[in-house]
């Protein structure tokens, strides 16, 4: 239901943040782009544990943002990450 409002355009982007870590590292993010796709980035700790991918549908950021979320086995094997750089 989250990503419904990105996907109907009446936001823009949608977080979440761990509650086992409340020092507000440990999340995960992802941004609606003009063309459709998503980029989706989470966080596992301080700024050298930041990634990110870009997914081209709903369906992908979706599934890697509930992976992240209920610790899915091998929900990263599902993109491509790139750190995101400090």
């Amino acid at each position: 239901m989250l990503f419904e409002d990105l996907e109907r355009g009446a936001g823009s982007f949608l977080i979440v943040e761990s509650l086992e870590h409340i020092d507000g590292q440990t999340y995960v993010q992802a941004v609606r782009r003009e063309d459709g796709g998503y980029a989706v980035e989470y966080r596992a700790g301080g700024p050298l544990a930041h990634f990110g991918t870009v997914v081209r549908d709903f369906r992908q950021a979706h599934q890697l943002v509930t992976g992240w979320a209920f610790d899915v086995p091998a929900w990263r094997d599902l993109a491509s990450w790139t750190p995101v750089g400090p």
